[in-house]
């Protein structure tokens, strides 16, 4: 990876590792240190990738895709800052439109997908004054192994032609800071939510509970929770869970 091709509108450092563990690990032993606002961390591959459900990782080929983790400070956020993975998805969908000129759409809470294909996943932390937002994005990767074969895309694929990581990390890092500046965010976010309109079902907080419940997904509120009309026209929304087949 070339940094000197990296643009980063919110000024910060840049840490890049051929091989770590996880850029989200190495994101939080830098904050110890009180680290500069919009600092990046990244990789071309990480042996110790995690997902937002403990015991879920996240898998890619070195050297194919973008791996990264960006730090920013809650008070450069502000009070929204709990809407940061949302964020962040709106930003990541704008951007694989941008490149590949396919939809995207913000699969909640953390996934971008295309054509119901999984090209993206977020992971967001708070830790101490800091927020760390850890993202990977299948760009240049061809093949996928075992069920991930008919569950995952990537840019290259979708466009047939390879991309720079560079490139696209700054053009997702300067739609970023302009989501966040946004303040119609929300309308453009559920606009592009993921099987909105649609019948879903949802367990509610952790999926192991197995609260199921049914209805039409009708959008996301301003805290990020999810809106489902129930069978009886009533609206129900929910801060955790996961959309289940």
């Amino acid at each position: 990876m070339n940094l000197k091709k990296i643009e980063n509108p919110f000024g910060g450092l840049t840490f890049y590792h051929e091989t770590t563990t996880s850029t989200m690990w190495e994101a939080e032993s830098l904050i110890e240190n009180d680290i500069v606002n919009g600092t990046l961390v990244v990789a071309d591959f990480q042996t110790r990738g995690i997902g937002r459900i403990p015991g879920r990782k996240w898998e890619s080929q070195s050297k194919n895709n973008l791996l990264f983790t960006l730090i920013l400070k809650k008070d450069f956020v502000g009070h929204g800052y709990v809407t940061i993975p949302l964020r962040t998805g709106l930003a990541l969908s704008k951007t694989v439109m941008d490149l590949t000129g396919c939809k995207a759409e913000v699969k909640w809470p953390n996934d971008i997908v295309v054509d119901g294909r999984k090209i993206s996943g977020i992971l967001c932390q708070a830790k101490k004054s800091y927020l760390l937002i850890g993202v990977g994005v299948n760009v240049n990767q061809l093949t996928f192994e075992n069920e991930l074969a008919e569950k995952a895309t990537s840019m290259s694929l979708l466009a047939n032609k390879g991309y720079s990581t560079e490139m696209v990390l700054t053009n997702f890092l300067n739609k970023l800071s302009d989501v966040l500046g946004n303040k119609n965010w929300l309308d453009e976010l559920n606009q592009q939510l993921y099987m909105r309109g649609e019948e879903v079902k949802f367990a509610v907080g952790n999926p192991e509970n197995k609260k199921i419940v049914t209805g039409t997904l009708e959008g996301l509120d301003d805290q990020g929770k999810v809106i489902i009309r129930d069978n009886n026209g009533v609206l129900n929304s929910y801060l955790s869970g996961e959309f289940i087949k």
